[in-house]
């Protein structure tokens, strides 16, 4: 009995953890949960109030009702799986989600996290240059990237100096990536954290390293390009360096967030009940904890 009321206690600590970390409050994020077929895909998180649509830029599409990372209906990702290629700037082509013009509140920031999840279409893992989140002009700015040495790797690039992780080779299978910079980290760091997961797998650290200038002020460069998510403008015309796939529930935030809460934003992501519900089960899990209690 001790080790079932120890294990229900466990469980319970879980249910909570997951209730009170998954609500980070972020400064941009796209769900892609619009129609399918729409034309633009609304801003959700802190400043979605100011923060423009991404205008989805073909072949990519809102994709078709429960394509999204949870596979329950209403639940959309953005389709890129008619991109020809998993990267490369010689014939390529690949849509992207794009803003119309530069958006300021997530440029030059000194500290960030970036997080989502991508699903390959084919065999073919991450890499080639892949473009998950651009937001960059000459070596200006921030993007995440597949490596296009180490295919399955992730690169982090902020202006002229970049860090790459292993971690993120799965393919034809969600995966959870985590990426945060902080800028006032002095050398030798580290001050860049790779985390990687899945829909049953919890994220974990599974990178690190240093981008600074040692200074303790080092945030990213400001840039002038709006924001691209999976291709990139290159040559001020041609969709390059193309993912292949299905992108879900980016976000941003201009802090370091904590591995605790990405995973709580992880489990919501990925399917489990609404905090409301997860606080019910808690609720009715208390009384029975105490009930087992008292006849130990």
């Amino acid at each position: 009995m001790m080790r079932l009321f120890r294990f229900s206690l466990a469980t319970l600590g879980i249910v909570l953890m997951a209730m009170g970390s998954a609500q980070a409050s972020h400064t941009l994020g796209y769900l892609f949960d619009d129609a399918p077929g729409s034309s633009t895909a609304v801003a959700d998180g802190g400043s979605a109030g100011s923060a423009p649509a991404l205008n989805i830029v073909g072949p990519a599409v809102i994709g078709a009702d429960g394509s999204g990372v949870s596979g329950k209906p209403g639940d959309r990702a953005l389709d890129n799986r008619a991109a020809n290629g998993m990267g490369g700037t010689t014939n390529s082509s690949g849509g992207r989600g794009t803003h119309a013009a530069d958006f300021e509140a997530i440029d030059g920031l000194l500290k960030f996290t970036i997080a989502g999840w991508f699903k390959t279409d084919g065999a073919a893992p991450l890499g080639g240059n892949a473009v998950l989140y651009a937001n960059r002009s000459g070596v200006a700015g921030v993007s995440l990237h597949g490596d296009p040495n180490t295919p399955g790797n992730l690169v982090l690039a902020v202006d002229n100096g970049s860090n790459s992780s292993t971690g993120f080779g799965a393919t034809q299978d969600w995966v959870n990536f985590a990426v945060t910079y902080d800028g006032t980290v002095l050398q030798p760091g580290p001050n860049v954290f790779f985390y990687a997961g899945s829909k049953t797998t919890p994220l974990a650290l599974v990178g690190s390293g240093t981008n600074t200038n040692g200074s303790g002020n080092d945030p990213a460069s400001n840039e002038t390009a709006p924001l691209s998510l999976g291709s990139r403008v290159l040559f001020g015309a041609v969709d390059a360096d193309p993912f292949d796939g299905l992108l879900d529930n980016f976000r941003v935030w201009d802090e370091v967030v904590p591995l605790s809460a990405l995973e709580g934003i992880r489990v919501n992501d990925a399917g489990v009940p609404e905090p409301s519900t997860l606080m019910l089960v808690a609720m009715s899990v208390v009384p029975m904890l105490a009930r087992r209690r008292c006849r130990i």
